[in-house]
């Protein structure tokens, strides 16, 4: 009984410490390679979008499990509020993220995320 409680806290922990690191590779800003498109990843989990930085025109939170990033936009957004939407999200070996749309009731926000984008350090 000990040994299976300890393996399950094990599990626990390491399950748990997947998700905190998974999030964290997102963390940052991003940009598009014509750096037309900025988008920021922050570690209270929510995110931002806009044309420059400094500059948002939408934003929300996010979840992330590895493998699908899932965005929620604000209440007060008119285009899209409380509409979640799926991507699949990939980090490059060259350390780019990838995303495609999974399912986005939002095509606004499906047409703006989808693509490649890359780190930004101002």
């Amino acid at each position: 009984m000990r040994i299976t409680l300890c393996l399950a806290l094990v599990l626990l922990a390491a399950t748990s410490a997947c998700s905190s690191s998974e999030s964290e590779d997102l963390y940052g800003a991003w940009i598009s390679p014509g750096e037309s498109l900025h988008l920021s990843f922050n570690d209270d989990g929510s995110w931002d979008v806009g044309r420059r930085e400094g500059h948002p025109f939408g934003g929300g939170t996010f979840t992330f499990d590895g493998e699908l990033l899932t965005f929620t936009t604000d209440p007060d957004n008119v285009t899209c509020p409380d509409k979640p939407g799926t991507y699949d999200a990939a980090l490059t070996a060259e350390g780019d993220l990838e995303l495609n749309v999974v399912e986005d009731p939002c095509r606004e926000r499906a047409r703006t995320l989808t693509g490649t984008l890359v780190p930004y350090s101002p």
